[in-house]
């Protein structure tokens, strides 16, 4: 018999377990896409020893697909439950030792990169992960601070959509996962920024469901909106050239004005 269980508020970003069983399916095909970026738009070879930078890294899942191919990583996160998440998570499989997993800041990236900062070949943060940042200081801070840890050459590949505030209308996803006997359901909606605003207010319903219980976590937070002129435009302000747009794949895409694209940004050099 199932406990009604109970409901609640919850940063999600704290709960690590349920986030990570939320998000794993599709990583080993969004880790090949990446892989197909760093080997096209920065090319890296199979057998190149310069480490890939992953800021937010979170529960470490693309550092896991990864690391798992021969790659040696350095991720980062703010939240101590998901660098702790992370570590165990890549010691269980043998990956501690190539792949390592510092606790850091978004605006800090080289102090979070440190011994390998101005080595890495490739350096990537998707799923929207970058509208965290919620001023242009912040960005600003983080894009150079990912350009100065790459070495000449390398690239940055940022998932995000950009935004048109006025002009987009609320929308929703459904995400869901399973792992053994536990089930988690997300619901998320998307209130777009008004005319002129900067700010997108997501609103996330998740159930937890056990053979034995059942519990609700709400939770609210914010994303920083950009037009596409005003990403480009921060892009460029931090010493980086656009290089294209891709889909999940790795595969050139060019997106519409609001939609979800992986843009490719490299550094000066070879």
């Amino acid at each position: 018999m199932r406990d009604a269980g109970e409901t609640g508020e919850a940063d999600i970003y704290t709960l690590p377990v349920w986030y990570d069983v939320l998000h794993q399916q599709g990583t080993a095909r969004e880790a090949a896409g990446l892989a197909r970026l760093a080997r096209e738009a920065a090319g890296v070879r199979e057998r190149d020893v310069h480490p890939w930078l992953e800021p937010a890294c979170g529960t470490g899942r693309y550092l896991r697909a990864l690391g798992a191919k021969g790659r040696r990583l350095i991720g980062f996160d703010l939240e101590p439950a998901m660098v702790g998440y992370a570590r165990a998570s890549l010691a269980r499989r043998g990956l501690g030792r190539r792949v390592r997993v510092e606790l850091g800041d978004m605006t800090d990236v080289v102090r979070a990169a440190g011994r390998d900062a101005g080595r890495c070949a490739f350096a990537f943060n998707l799923v929207n992960t970058i509208r965290h940042l919620m001023t242009d200081a912040d960005l600003h801070a983080h894009l150079r601070g990912v350009y100065e840890s790459l070495a000449p050459g390398g690239v940055y590949a940022v998932g995000i959509n950009t935004s048109l505030p006025g002009v987009e209308h609320p929308s929703e996803d459904v995400w869901t996962g399973t792992r053994g006997r536990l089930r988690v359901r997300q619901v998320i909606q998307y209130l777009p920024a008004e005319r002129g605003g900067r700010t997108e207010t997501v609103i996330s319903h998740m159930t937890i469901t056990t053979p034995t219980r059942e519990r609700e976590v709400n939770s609210t937070y914010a994303l920083r909106c950009y037009t596409p002129s005003q990403w480009l435009a921060a892009v460029r302000g931090a010493g980086f050239t656009p290089f294209g747009t891709a889909d999940e794949d790795g595969e050139p895409w060019v997106p519409g004005e609001t939609m979800y694209a992986i843009h490719v940004l490299r550094k000066a050099g070879k």
